[in-house]
């Protein structure tokens, strides 16, 4: 992502304490470490979403608002610009059955992407990080960085809203996931996440400031921070109601 891909939020999901990360002995202390560090009492952040391909297109403005506790996780995201997407929003929740749930817009599906661009609702709760089975891979290279594939797989009883595995490759110095797969039933991607460029958060925890969402239908879009709040203060509107005409 929303991380968490955080700066933007799915760097949120993605971010992990950078000395944690990196003496993780094995694949279960890792994807401890980024959960322990994603949480957050409150963020809000403004990105851009764009179609790389499309040098002309105006980029859709949107704002994500999210609550990352140890007993529950939830998002908000709301339509900023152009006015097709103004105040359009989803809202999802990761539930103690470790599966996501998107509350708004009503029957809709959490693995759609939103506002015809490849973000998906789902990417932003990192819910693969609480999956049982986390298995160190190896070493690679992505965004001109070291990094090291953590193969995380669900209860095999129980599907990832559609997902039923995610590879992530991890650089351990930073603390993130430099690229992030998700894949569906006999092991088709889904969609891909790659960070392009890193920041620095006020706790000196690197985050993605930009990345590259591709979806398995060729659909591609860029996302990148604009703006945002790391202790931004939850208030009833940003989850329980409509949060009127703001920019």
């Amino acid at each position: 992502m929303l991380t968490t891909l955080a700066a933007t939020a799915v760097a949120i999901a993605q971010a992990a304490a950078p000395a944690t990360a990196a003496s993780a002995p094995d694949g279960a202390a890792l994807a401890a470490a980024m959960r322990r560090a994603m949480q957050s009492d409150g963020f809000e952040l403004r990105l851009t979403l764009r179609d790389p391909a499309d040098g002309s297109s105006t980029p859709q403005r949107i704002a994500i608002v999210g609550e990352f506790g140890a007993q529950r996780r939830r998002i908000a995201l709301r339509g900023i610009a152009p006015a097709n997407i103004a105040n359009r929003r989803y809202r999802a929740e990761l539930g103690a059955d470790a599966r996501v749930r998107l509350l708004e817009p009503a029957l809709a599906d959490v693995q759609a992407p939103v506002w015809g661009s490849a973000l998906v609702p789902w990417d932003l709760l990192g819910a693969w990080w609480d999956w049982p089975v986390q298995e160190l891979g190896g070493a690679d290279q992505a965004a001109g960085h070291a990094c090291r594939w953590l193969h995380s797989r669900p209860p095999a009883a129980a599907a990832g809203g559609g997902v039923t595995a995610v590879d992530s490759c991890i650089d351990a110095a930073d603390g993130v996931a430099l690229v992030t797969r998700c894949w569906g039933p006999r092991h088709r991607l889904l969609r891909s996440i790659e960070v392009t460029r890193l920041l620095r958060k006020s706790s000196g925890l690197a985050a993605a400031k930009s990345a590259l969402i591709r979806a398995a239908d060729g659909t591609t879009t860029a996302i990148e921070v604009y703006d945002g709040d790391e202790h931004h203060a939850i208030v009833a509107d940003d989850f329980d109601a409509p949060t009127g005409a703001r920019r």
